[in-house]
């Protein structure tokens, strides 16, 4: 993962930084939420219908809970679409779609990266009027729905149930 990588250089400034700034100018406070279900957090609720924008609530009231009004976010694969909910819907991360494809530009500031920029083609497209590159996207897209996300319809379905077999065989790793 590539947060592996990057968390340690945005929490350890160079000594430099150090020297140029005071303790309370100086560090990036880093909050990193696990999804419901996945690495440290407990199961979403059962007795509901628990999904992304409820867990961007729960984040925002984290974030806004530790002190933090203003805040940046970064979200990969399904942690992406709760990103992209932060900054549609809560006020402490709040922005506008950027020209710049997966990034998000914030005003006062703030932006929130996404690796992977969740939407469905619109079921009224009607692609006769589409050029031959634009219609090979499209039939890549429909290919890639089709046959490419089964992985993610069993995460957004049944979590627990993709993580217990992987939990229980080295095997399933690999897969």
């Amino acid at each position: 993962m590539i947060s592996r990588r990057i968390i340690p250089r945005i929490s350890r400034p160079p000594l430099s930084s150090y020297l140029q700034n005071t303790p309370q100018t100086l560090p990036v406070h880093l909050i990193i939420p696990s999804l419901p279900g996945f690495g440290f957090s407990g199961p979403p609720p059962l007795h509901d219908r628990f999904n992304s924008l409820d867990v961007a609530g729960l984040w925002d009231g984290l974030t806004v809970g530790l002190g933090f009004d203003r805040y940046a976010a970064q979200g990969g694969y399904i942690g992406s679409r709760v990103t992209r909910l932060l900054g549609q819907h809560f006020e402490g991360c709040r922005g506008e779609l950027s020209p710049l494809g997966s990034a998000i530009l914030f005003k006062r500031r703030l932006a929130i990266h996404v690796n992977r920029f969740h939407m469905s083609l619109p079921s009224d497209l009607d692609v006769s009027t589409f050029d031959e590159t634009d219609k090979a996207f499209v039939e890549k897209a429909n290919s890639w729905e089709e046959a490419g996300t089964g992985y993610k319809l069993g995460q957004s379905t049944k979590p627990a149930t993709v993580a217990m077999v992987v939990g229980s065989d080295p095997v399933a790793l690999l897969a």
